[in-house]
């Protein structure tokens, strides 16, 4: 679900695999986010496996935001703007991947005496806070979180790690103002 349309700064996670997976599932921002809508595509073998004519044997997944009819044509628009934008990396023409996030700001915030660890992706910015209690049900990042959107920038915490993402078609001014903020929050 989070991997597909440029979230890793690449088309789909396959492509960064360089593997055709068995089974591919889709969401978020195969309509840029605007409303709910999935698909699960599976290779033929799999399709088969799983006809027949019972539950018992269907593959039950995928089924609940598909052929909505907003959705599709938000699907359709989003992939029509995310294929006609230039989804090329204008920091470093000779990689795969495009990048979003300013590799030297985001090392020096993996710096910051609070922070254990910080990387990114693609759209994707994450930061592993220090904390005494780590993993999911930690709510060390809350703080941070609800400071970080009175200051008008969205991030969702996983435990103690942030997460910020960004739009396949943000400016990297944006992300770099984004990465600014969350600095001066964590100093």
């Amino acid at each position: 679900m989070f991997s597909g349309w440029w979230r890793l700064g690449i088309r789909s996670g396959e492509e960064l695999l360089g593997i055709s997976p068995d089974i591919a599932c889709y969401a978020k921002l195969l309509t840029g986010g605007v409303v709910p809508l999935a698909v699960t595509l599976t290779t033929e073998e799999v399709f088969t496996a799983f006809s027949g004519d019972t539950k018992a044997v269907a593959l039950l997944h995928g089924h609940s935001f598909t052929a909505h009819p907003i959705g599709c044509q938000a699907a359709l628009t989003a992939i029509n703007m995310f294929e006609n934008h230039k989804m090329k990396n204008t920091s470093h023409p000779n990689t795969l991947l495009r990048t979003y996030w300013s590799q030297d700001a985001v090392r020096d915030i993996s710096k910051l005496s609070n922070v254990s660890r910080a990387y990114a992706l693609g759209t994707v910015l994450c930061v592993e806070l220090v904390a005494s209690k780590v993993g999911y049900s930690s709510t060390e990042a809350q703080a941070l979180i609800q400071n970080l959107r009175q200051d008008g920038v969205y991030a969702r915490a996983l435990g103690n790690v942030v997460y910020i993402m960004c739009s396949p078609l943000t400016k990297e001014s944006y992300c770099a103002m984004y990465l600014k903020k969350l600095s001066n929050h964590l100093v």
